[in-house]
Protein backbone atom coordinates (compact mmCIF):
# COMPACT_ATOMS: atom_id res chain seq x y z
CA UNK A 1 0.00 0.00 0.00
CA UNK A 2 2.74 2.78 0.46
CA UNK A 3 2.85 5.65 2.09
CA UNK A 4 -0.46 6.65 1.48
CA UNK A 5 -1.29 3.82 3.85
CA UNK A 6 -1.75 5.85 6.55
CA UNK A 7 -3.75 8.67 5.27
CA UNK A 8 -6.85 9.59 6.25
CA UNK A 9 -9.40 11.64 4.02
CA UNK A 10 -12.89 12.80 5.62
CA UNK A 11 -16.27 12.33 3.13
CA UNK A 12 -15.53 14.58 1.25
CA UNK A 13 -12.10 13.83 0.14
CA UNK A 14 -10.12 16.19 2.13
CA UNK A 15 -7.02 15.05 3.85
CA UNK A 16 -7.64 14.77 7.66
CA UNK A 17 -4.46 13.17 8.51
CA UNK A 18 -1.29 12.04 7.06
CA UNK A 19 1.91 11.51 8.63
CA UNK A 20 3.40 12.39 5.08
CA UNK A 21 6.97 15.12 5.27
CA UNK A 22 5.59 16.59 2.42
CA UNK A 23 2.30 17.47 3.63
CA UNK A 24 3.30 19.38 6.57
CA UNK A 25 0.24 21.26 7.54
CA UNK A 26 -2.47 19.40 5.74
CA UNK A 27 -5.10 18.16 8.20
CA UNK A 28 -4.54 17.51 11.54
CA UNK A 29 -1.29 16.76 13.84
CA UNK A 30 -1.45 13.45 15.32
CA UNK A 31 -1.83 14.66 18.67
CA UNK A 32 -3.02 18.09 20.06
CA UNK A 33 -0.71 20.84 20.40
CA UNK A 34 -0.78 23.58 22.63
CA UNK A 35 1.46 24.85 20.44
CA UNK A 36 -1.10 25.36 17.56
CA UNK A 37 -3.13 27.61 19.46
CA UNK A 38 -0.36 29.96 20.10
CA UNK A 39 0.61 30.15 16.78
CA UNK A 40 -2.92 30.85 15.88
CA UNK A 41 -4.03 27.25 14.67
CA UNK A 42 -7.78 26.05 16.45
CA UNK A 43 -9.63 23.54 16.07
CA UNK A 44 -13.49 23.27 17.02
CA UNK A 45 -15.98 20.25 17.21
CA UNK A 46 -19.69 20.00 16.08
CA UNK A 47 -21.47 16.58 17.25
CA UNK A 48 -25.38 15.84 16.09
CA UNK A 49 -25.99 15.65 20.15
CA UNK A 50 -24.22 18.70 20.43
CA UNK A 51 -26.12 22.30 19.14
CA UNK A 52 -24.49 24.97 17.33
CA UNK A 53 -24.53 27.16 20.25
CA UNK A 54 -22.99 24.31 22.21
CA UNK A 55 -19.67 23.08 20.16
CA UNK A 56 -16.57 23.03 21.27
CA UNK A 57 -14.27 25.94 19.66
CA UNK A 58 -11.18 27.38 20.05
CA UNK A 59 -9.78 23.71 21.36
CA UNK A 60 -6.28 22.10 20.29
CA UNK A 61 -7.28 18.80 18.59
CA UNK A 62 -5.42 16.25 17.33
CA UNK A 63 -6.00 13.16 14.90
CA UNK A 64 -5.68 10.92 17.94
CA UNK A 65 -9.04 12.53 19.17
CA UNK A 66 -11.24 12.34 16.54
CA UNK A 67 -10.37 9.62 14.50
CA UNK A 68 -13.23 7.44 15.49
CA UNK A 69 -16.06 10.23 15.62
CA UNK A 70 -19.01 8.86 13.76
CA UNK A 71 -21.28 10.30 10.84
CA UNK A 72 -22.63 13.86 11.60
CA UNK A 73 -19.90 14.79 13.03
CA UNK A 74 -17.46 17.63 12.01
CA UNK A 75 -14.10 18.87 12.95
CA UNK A 76 -13.28 22.41 11.79
CA UNK A 77 -9.84 23.69 11.08
CA UNK A 78 -9.14 27.59 11.33
CA UNK A 79 -5.71 28.88 11.19
CA UNK A 80 -3.74 32.11 9.26
CA UNK A 81 -3.45 31.84 5.38
CA UNK A 82 -0.39 33.93 4.66
CA UNK A 83 -0.50 32.28 0.87
CA UNK A 84 -1.93 34.96 -1.11
CA UNK A 85 -0.55 38.93 -1.67
CA UNK A 86 -2.49 41.16 0.63
CA UNK A 87 -1.53 39.31 4.17
CA UNK A 88 -2.63 37.12 5.84
CA UNK A 89 -6.29 35.74 6.69
CA UNK A 90 -7.74 33.47 8.52
CA UNK A 91 -9.30 30.14 7.17
CA UNK A 92 -11.31 27.72 8.30
CA UNK A 93 -11.88 24.13 6.83
CA UNK A 94 -14.84 21.64 7.33
CA UNK A 95 -13.93 17.89 8.04
CA UNK A 96 -16.51 15.53 7.75
CA UNK A 97 -16.67 12.26 9.90
CA UNK A 98 -16.83 9.27 9.27
CA UNK A 99 -12.92 9.11 8.24
CA UNK A 100 -11.58 6.75 6.14
CA UNK A 101 -8.63 5.33 4.52
CA UNK A 102 -8.99 4.24 1.14
CA UNK A 103 -8.16 0.48 -0.24
CA UNK A 104 -6.42 1.52 -3.54
CA UNK A 105 -5.99 -1.94 -4.55
CA UNK A 106 -9.70 -3.13 -3.81
CA UNK A 107 -10.98 0.44 -5.71
CA UNK A 108 -8.39 -1.09 -8.68
CA UNK A 109 -10.51 -4.71 -8.49
CA UNK A 110 -13.37 -2.33 -8.65
CA UNK A 111 -12.41 -0.35 -11.68
CA UNK A 112 -11.03 -3.63 -13.52
CA UNK A 113 -14.26 -5.65 -13.02
CA UNK A 114 -16.07 -2.79 -14.57
CA UNK A 115 -13.96 -2.57 -17.36
CA UNK A 116 -13.97 -6.42 -18.13
CA UNK A 117 -18.06 -5.92 -18.21
CA UNK A 118 -17.84 -3.04 -20.49
CA UNK A 119 -15.19 -4.37 -22.81
CA UNK A 120 -14.69 -7.81 -22.79
CA UNK A 121 -12.66 -10.35 -20.48
CA UNK A 122 -9.46 -8.50 -20.92
CA UNK A 123 -10.75 -5.13 -19.83
CA UNK A 124 -9.53 -3.57 -23.20
CA UNK A 125 -11.12 -2.02 -26.17
CA UNK A 126 -11.00 -4.34 -29.10
CA UNK A 127 -7.74 -3.10 -31.51
CA UNK A 128 -7.72 -0.17 -33.71
CA UNK A 129 -7.30 -0.53 -37.65
CA UNK A 130 -3.50 0.24 -37.62
CA UNK A 131 -2.69 -0.76 -33.88
CA UNK A 132 -0.41 -3.76 -35.02
CA UNK A 133 2.00 -0.89 -36.80
CA UNK A 134 4.35 0.69 -34.03
CA UNK A 135 5.51 3.47 -37.11
CA UNK A 136 1.56 4.47 -37.61
CA UNK A 137 1.27 8.02 -37.11
CA UNK A 138 -1.31 9.60 -34.92
CA UNK A 139 -3.62 10.64 -37.87
CA UNK A 140 -3.31 6.78 -39.16
CA UNK A 141 -4.54 5.55 -35.79
CA UNK A 142 -7.55 8.20 -35.56
CA UNK A 143 -8.58 7.06 -39.28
Amino acid sequence: MGRNMHTWYDQTGRIIFTPSKGLVGVGLPRMARKADLKAGISYGLRTPDRPEENQQQGIALGWDDVRDLPAGCTVTKTFPDDTLPGGPVQRTIAYQAPFVRPDREEDYRVAWAFFEREHGDDGHRPPMQNAKDPTATEDELIQ
